[in-house]
């Protein structure tokens, strides 16, 4: 019962953060888009896609891979901190190495030259994201502290977005304030880090076992470039071959996207420690209750979410910048179709294949489909434009998940996944009616979009306590006991 409740108050911390990153954003980008306009949004979303790269070289695949082995070993403080200075070494190593190839990179290539400013004040996100060690407080599952800090180091960034940024000579002042919250967590942690143990450089790099750490790191490393490629692939060619209003409009369809997606994918995040202590514990039975209830948990959740975002698309695109950006709200419905495989690959990659060992097969899954989004883009980007990008995303995310599920399936049996599908997709047909009788009122885009969400929560809920989904039932009586 401790590992359970445990559970659920990671999964409900989690979830608290996956909103922070959401509610903020909401906050802080339309107005940053209206006051900056469409060409600088643009002109910052390249440069922080660029930069994107080198804090992926800094990182190494380290965060994941100290989480995993550091709450192994945090009972023991000796191993922990010994643990922690070698990682951190090795973090801070890789690092420079980063920061040396932004270097070079701002040096030779021609076409930087314009973003070179923004892209300096961005690079800070680099050193702050290694010297924060992060993974210290997912290791020892602090999330409290994780929750309150990012509050707190949000409100500070809003109150300095809108006393800095005042009109669209103000881009480096914007770029200065996104990159605050790196800065300001990564003091934090690290000062607050002598809760634990504060890491340090060790200069003899004999005692780091470098061998022993960097294999297992460079297999997660070669995961997060592959995840990112295909990530930031679309928008980096996007910026080079349209320019920056191209990706100011595919940049508001990514923003509503990646929302939704940190939302769902919380609950993975939350659930991983869990279903790998299962499987370490030999209790496979007890790894496939909990991982079906996971899986179901998602399917509930996130057919009802990209139905909403489909029949709400253009409201969407307008209340997070404005009816400018509302070309955006095609791509937005393409992406849509990304977002259920996407959630869908990380839920058997991260909660089955990994917990099993099998790094290297959720590796090769990334980068097949990194590969094919990478050359879909150079062919079809020049042709269709955003459309394009968001097209190579959904076709990259089908490849990851068909090739996930395909090796997962062996170690983890959905039965039940298609009736609870059926119930869900029931539940989504009455959102689309929802919003068709709403449409008939013709209210405002801010009046329409709320009472579309609110009633559709309600009809969704009701439609699927009628088919007596057991996912939602469990919920609302747990909910109810509380």
């Amino acid at each position: 019962m401790g590992r359970r409740k445990s559970l659920e108050v990671n999964m409900l911390l989690n979830s608290v953060n996956a909103m922070l990153r959401i509610i903020f954003p909401l906050i802080t980008f339309p107005y940053a888009s209206k006051v900056l306009g469409v060409e600088n949004i643009g002109r910052y979303s390249f440069s922080s896609s660029f930069i994107g790269y080198f804090v992926l070289v800094a990182g190494l695949g380290i965060s994941g891979y100290a989480v995993r082995e550091g709450a192994k070993l945090r009972e023991d403080k000796d191993r922990f901190a010994k643990f922690a200075d070698s990682v951190f070494t090795i973090n801070i190593l890789s690092t420079a190495v980063s920061y040396i190839l932004l270097v070079l990179c701002c040096v030779f290539f021609d076409q930087l030259r314009e973003y070179i400013p923004v892209i300096a004040v961005i690079s800070a996100n680099i050193a702050f994201c290694t010297l924060g060690v992060e993974w210290i407080y997912s290791a020892q599952e602090d999330y409290t502290y994780i929750t309150v800090r990012n509050i707190i180091v949000r409100l500070i960034s809003i109150v300095l977005l809108f006393v800095f940024v005042k009109n669209d000579n103000d881009l480096l002042l914007y770029a200065g304030v996104s990159a605050f919250f790196s800065v300001g967590t990564g003091v934090a942690n690290y000062i607050c880090a002598k809760k634990y143990y504060r890491p340090k450089f060790v200069l003899d790099l004999k005692q780091i076992e470098f061998k022993k750490h960097i294999v297992p790191i460079l297999v997660m490393f070669a995961m997060s470039v592959s995840a990112t490629i295909y990530v930031n692939s679309d928008v980096t060619i996007l910026g080079i071959v349209w320019g920056d209003y191209t990706v100011g409009i595919y940049s508001v369809a990514t923003k509503i996207y990646d929302t939704i997606k940190t939302i769902l994918s919380a609950v993975i995040i939350a659930a991983i420690p869990h279903l790998s202590a299962r499987i370490g514990e030999g209790d496979l039975t007890g790894f496939t209750d909990k991982a079906r209830e996971v899986y179901f948990l998602l399917i509930t959740f996130l057919l009802p979410a990209i139905v909403g975002i489909a029949v709400l698309r253009k409201e969407l695109v307008i209340l997070i910048s404005d009816i400018t950006y509302i070309e955006a709200a095609t791509s937005l419905v393409i992406l849509c179709g990304a977002l259920l495989f996407s959630i869908c690959g990380w839920f058997w990659g991260h909660c089955v294949l990994i917990p099993f060992g099998k790094e290297k097969t959720v590796f090769y899954a990334l980068a097949t489909a990194a590969g094919v989004n990478i050359l879909l883009n150079l062919f079809l980007v020049p042709i269709w434009q955003e459309k394009a990008a968001a097209v190579t995303t959904l076709v990259a995310e089908l490849i990851q998940c068909g090739l996930t599920v395909w090796a997962a399936k062996k170690y983890l049996s959905a039965t039940g996944a298609g009736i609870c599908a059926v119930k869900s997709a029931v539940g989504c047909a009455g959102i689309v009616a929802v919003n068709m009788i709403i449409k008939i009122w013709q209210f405002g885009c801010i009046l329409h979009t709320i009472t579309v969400v609110v009633l559709s929560v309600v009809v969704y809920i009701t439609i699927e306590v009628m088919l007596k989904n057991s996912t939602v039932i469990n919920i609302l009586k747990k909910a109810a006991k509380r």
